[in-house]
């Protein structure tokens, strides 16, 4: 509470279709995610991405936010 940092948690539900529409709709997730966060912000993404923990948009996500933790792989023992 008496904290000078933001927590910011994004629920998203993606399409179920295309794995080419994921990408995008991942990619414009980040953008806004970005006009939200600062240097001191902590940021929690969930939601159903419909799409496996080995696909091209959990890579982006990762490749655009390094520090979040893929709590699927970490807590089923996957090695990256």
């Amino acid at each position: 509470k008496n904290s000078d940092k933001n927590l910011i948690v994004v629920n998203t539900h993606l399409d179920h279709v295309k794995p080419e529409t994921r990408a995008e709709q991942i990619k414009v997730l980040g953008r806004e995610i970005r006009k939200l966060t600062g240097p001191s912000s902590k940021l929690v993404i969930m939601g159903d991405f419909n799409d496996s923990p080995e696909s091209l948009t959990r890579e982006i996500l990762l490749q655009e936010f390094p520090s979040l933790v893929d709590s699927w792989k970490l807590f089923n023992n996957h090695e990256e």
